[in-house]
């Protein structure tokens, strides 16, 4: 394993820029009054991990963020399978299943969205969770921000 390198300043201004492009995208106008603070907690944390590039980190934090939202703000249920809850939005069940994939190991061969390369080059397989990520954070903004208004 190599030490960590974090991505030159030019690199994590443009993410930063990204990630608030994002939030603005997907409806945050900064006024809503339905919030789940556990997921504003995780945002914090996305934000972070996103600038610098910790793709694993940020999907499975984006799950947490739609996850809480769901269930502090739209079904009360906490102990409910996250399934149930999100299994008739097909974004929101493609990010629960990516999220199960890289938290739960699978045999050797398994049929996977995670591994988009061979697992020889670790780091390229890393870099070709970017557009992934994106697409949680997107979802999370959503998710977190239509619920702040209804």
């Amino acid at each position: 394993m190599s030490r960590v390198q974090l991505p030159p300043p030019g690199v994590v201004e443009d993410r930063l820029q990204w990630f608030q492009n994002a939030r603005r995208a997907e409806g945050f106008v900064g006024n809503g009054d339905r919030f789940s603070m556990h997921s504003l907690l995780l945002l914090t944390d996305i934000e972070k991990s996103f600038c610098v590039g910790a793709w694993l980190s940020v999907i499975v934090l984006a799950y947490a963020v739609v996850d809480s939202t769901l269930r502090d703000l739209s079904s009360g249920s906490y102990k409910a399978k996250a399934q149930g809850l999100y299994s008739s939005d097909p974004e929101l069940e493609w990010l629960r299943e990516l999220r199960n994939q890289i938290v739960h190991v699978s045999p050797p061969g398994t049929a996977s969205i995670l591994w988009k390369l061979p697992p020889i080059d670790l780091s390229a397989c890393h870099g070709a969770l970017e557009a992934d990520a994106r697409r949680a954070v997107s979802l999370a903004f959503r998710q977190v921000f239509a619920s702040a208004v209804a």
